[in-house]
């Protein structure tokens, strides 16, 4: 799972700026129906940097036109760091690689 950011993005967690990153998206399964998420933000291949999340399940959107559960709960987890992303950068262009 991996997001391309176009732009220069600002790490909410570090505060480091880096420009047109690949987010790549490490989900943790953690007890009482939470989901941890470390979204590595990578430039040139290199670490650049993390932005831990902990999710409720809860709080998850799920699209329902997606059979398999495991893509329905990845697609859910994407939209939401997608979500989280883009309020604090607006000022980039976020796109879902495959």
């Amino acid at each position: 799972m991996a997001i391309s950011v176009k732009g220069f993005f600002k790490n909410p967690y570090s505060k480091f700026i880096v420009e047109d990153p690949i987010l790549e998206l490490v989900p943790h399964l953690i007890p009482y129906g939470n989901i941890s998420i470390d979204v590595n933000v990578k430039c040139d291949n290199e670490n650049m940097g993390t932005v831990p999340f902990t999710i409720d399940r809860e709080n998850l959107v799920y699209n329902e036109t997606i059979d398999d559960g495991h893509d329905r709960l990845f697609s859910a987890l994407q939209d939401y760091v997608l979500k989280e992303l883009q309020d604090t950068n607006n000022n980039c262009t976020f796109s879902i690689t495959q």
